[in-house]
């Protein structure tokens, strides 16, 4: 069960990792990270729907960013073994799927973006 202080919790590490992409322990959590946000700010923005990709969907819309970052926070975000749980993924891959999210969020949703980075003390 998700609790306020959780959700933005992860979200500050994404925001924070977004600002400075130097710090490779948050790269290393990154996918899961995205992953955790993103099914807590679906699930509430659109409750109706129950597949993940269907509310990924919409806010990043049918497309090749759709699948790049589907591909990040699902795929990458669940190790099914050893070899691929140690694995670091390239800086510039993580970068795009947090910036693909986040850009896409205050495109379809500056308002609620704007009052999570207030309450996280982004703004």
């Amino acid at each position: 069960m998700w609790d306020w202080e959780v959700y933005q919790f992860v979200f500050y590490q994404i925001y924070s990792y977004s600002e400075d992409i130097s710090d490779q322990a948050l790269l290393y959590v990154m996918p899961n990270l995205l992953r955790r946000f993103l099914e807590g700010y679906l699930s509430f923005r659109y409750p109706s729907k129950k597949k993940f990709n269907e509310k990924l969907m919409e806010i990043i819309g049918d497309s090749d960013e759709l699948i790049f970052v589907h591909k990040i926070v699902d795929e990458i975000s669940h190790n099914e073994n050893i070899a691929r749980a140690l694995k670091l993924y390239k800086t510039d891959e993580i970068r795009r799927a947090t910036e693909i999210v986040l850009d896409n969020i205050e495109a379809k949703d500056p308002g609620y973006l704007s009052e999570l980075k207030t309450s996280v003390g982004l703004l």
